[in-house]
């Protein structure tokens, strides 16, 4: 499975436009960037984990 980087990069300024001098597009490239460097560091909900908690919740009550 792929590592999806959902906080954009230190460098990355806007579409084209990269302080490292490189093809930035925030989508594709700056993805992979192996210069990548995050904004800040989040911590992201496991969306998949909280749906099937919620089903397992609600199929225990019927």
């Amino acid at each position: 499975m792929a590592a999806d980087r959902q906080t954009p990069c230190l460098y990355y300024v806007c579409a084209g436009l990269c302080k490292k001098g490189r093809k930035a597009d925030h989508a594709h490239y700056c993805q992979h960037c192996d210069k990548y460097k995050p904004r800040c560091r989040m911590r992201y909900k496991n969306q998949k984990k909280e749906r099937l908690e919620k089903i397992r919740r609600n199929e225990k009550y019927e």
